[in-house]
């Protein structure tokens, strides 16, 4: 089985090369008694996710409950989305994150990081691991098979989570899907400055913005262009942009900075604007 002793340590070969927002969301020794630990499923139960949404809209000053959701949202992910693809792309280890097996660390009722409950549902694709240490783990043989693994999960879970806040908030499922989006295009961007990966990371990448097919296996990719790359016709622009399919809303919070940086609201010239500040 995979002890959380070597998952730690091989995770941390790539920390110099990531920014600090990333790290620490997956915890893998036993969190302080004074940190709140509660698991995804308690913590998504109706009247307890009704409480904590209430609290972070006042606590953030947001009188808008569904634009005080979308940040909200956007902080789950930002938990959740970095425990878990990591450790796929950088090192072909499989992790599950299904509802019954994340617990999450709250900071003012709010998801910070993860603890998975077990390792032992875990599996290995060799060539993005060191084969011969990975002969007493479960393995697959086919890189399609360790996504289905990992998405399978996920999905799951992110759908659950996305079902129960919309029926009580009536946030679109498009824009928590679209938070989504918005992490993993981050995630990716920082996972291709680790040394080797980069093969990895496009494929992974790939998976997540541009195969319409779930990465599950069934149904339709939930995530699929929900940020996309596009070319600004400027002589000192060569690089393409990544803007989001539907906006998160947080244009409408008060004493807001206005648009994010990929907002798909923005006009050409307010993001060239952007682009040259």
């Amino acid at each position: 089985m995979l002890t959380p002793e070597v998952l730690q340590t091989r995770l941390a070969r790539f920390s110099p090369y990531l920014n600090e927002f990333l790290q620490n969301r997956l915890q893998l020794t036993s969190p302080s008694e004074s940190i709140e630990v509660i698991s995804a499923r308690e913590y998504l139960a109706p009247e307890r996710l009704q409480t904590s949404l209430e609290i972070f809209a006042k606590v953030h000053r947001i009188p808008d409950l569904p634009v005080a959701t979308s940040l909200w949202n956007k902080n789950y992910n930002n938990a959740l989305i970095p425990a878990i693809l990591p450790a796929m792309t950088l090192l072909g280890i499989g992790l599950d994150a299904s509802l019954e097996n994340v617990s999450l660390i709250l900071k003012d009722e709010t998801p910070k990081a993860i603890v998975l409950n077990r390792l032992d549902r875990t599996v290995v694709y060799p060539p993005r691991f060191e084969e011969t240490t990975a002969s007493n783990l479960p393995t697959v043989t086919e890189l399609s098979q360790l996504h289905a693994f990992v998405f399978t999960s996920l999905l799951e879970h992110l759908r659950f989570l996305n079902k129960q806040v919309n029926a009580l908030t009536k946030l679109p499922r498009s824009v928590m899907w679209g938070n989504t989006g918005n992490i993993c295009d981050y995630l990716y961007e920082e996972l291709s400055n680790c040394p080797g990966t980069f093969t990895a990371t496009q494929e992974d990448r790939a998976i997540i913005f541009e195969q319409f097919d779930s990465p599950a296996g069934i149904g339709r990719n939930p995530l699929y262009q929900t940020v996309v790359c596009e070319s600004i016709e400027e002589p000192n622009f060569s690089e393409p942009v990544t803007i989001r399919r539907v906006c998160c809303l947080l244009f409408r919070m008060p004493e807001g900075e206005g648009y994010c940086g990929n907002c798909p609201l923005m006009s050409r010239e307010e993001r060239l604007a952007r682009l040259k500040h």
